[in-house]
């Protein structure tokens, strides 16, 4: 019977994706958080954050119907770690919600805000340790009700 499970497995992955194939990507709100930077400058009156990332919305080509995404969450956490902020100052663009028809993508500019300030004490951690950052958050889309979690790579902060 090996023969019959690996056509069992090419059929499913076929681009037809049929009923009692429930490949998650082809009906599912996916994400890819893309290009983090991020820059800490010192300042008299506190700490200022620059810098960004691109985030890939894509709606399985297989779903239902179209889907309103709407953003949940943002931060920057130690590389799956503790999270130093749990709010940024950010421009995105375009502007949450947004929609999205079944196989389409949105990507999404996340630009932070330099004319925010941040603590003394997230600055520090962000520049005193040497540790890796990333970018994470949630998107909801209006179709599942369910949120998608999102974390860019990690990197370092640009602290002059």
């Amino acid at each position: 019977m090996p023969h019959l499970r690996t056509f069992a497995v090419i059929f499913c992955l076929g681009p037809s994706a049929l009923p009692g194939c429930n490949a998650k990507e082809l009906v599912a709100l996916t994400t890819e958080a893309q290009a983090p930077t991020l820059r800490v400058e010192q300042a008299l009156l506190g700490s200022s954050l620059s810098g960004g990332f691109d985030l890939a919305v894509k709606q399985g080509s297989e779903a239902s119907g179209s889907t309103t995404v709407t953003l949940n969450d943002l931060g920057i956490r130690t590389q799956g770690g503790p999270v130093v902020l749990d709010s940024l100052p950010v421009e995105v663009s375009p502007t949450f919600p947004f929609d999205l028809a079944p196989g389409k993508s949105q990507t999404v500019r996340f630009e932070l805000d330099d004319g925010k300030t941040i603590d003394a004490e997230a600055a520090g951690q962000l520049c005193g340790t040497g540790q890796k950052f990333e970018f994470f958050g949630a998107v909801s889309d209006s179709l599942s009700g369910d949120a998608t979690p999102f974390a860019s790579a990690s990197f370092q902060v640009d602290c002059p």
